[in-house]
């Protein structure tokens, strides 16, 4: 997982957020741009159950991407599937 941190004061840094991976995801690359950091994950699709997503938790609550949101192809020729995250 990925952890923030507040280092005004680096003998008593405070935490500012947690995320963990969830559901078979895994950490391929991170971005800090602007402020935003955007994260690239994979995963393996649930078959039985493709969505709604929930690739991590962000401070113990799941982050859920609705149906709606989620681009698949009619042709599915793998079960990998690409999340990129933005985070303020």
């Amino acid at each position: 997982g990925i952890e923030a941190y507040d280092l005004t004061d680096s003998k008593n840094p405070q935490r500012l957020w947690d995320l963990k991976y969830e559901n078979n995801n895994y950490f391929v690359n991170a971005r800090l741009t602007k402020g935003k950091l955007y994260l690239v994950l994979n995963s393996y699709l649930d078959q039985n159950l493709p969505c709604p997503i929930r690739p991590v938790l962000y401070n113990q609550k799941a982050l859920e991407i609705p149906c709606t949101d989620i681009y698949r192809p009619s042709d599915i020729g793998s079960s990998n599937l690409t999340n990129i995250l933005k985070l303020d």
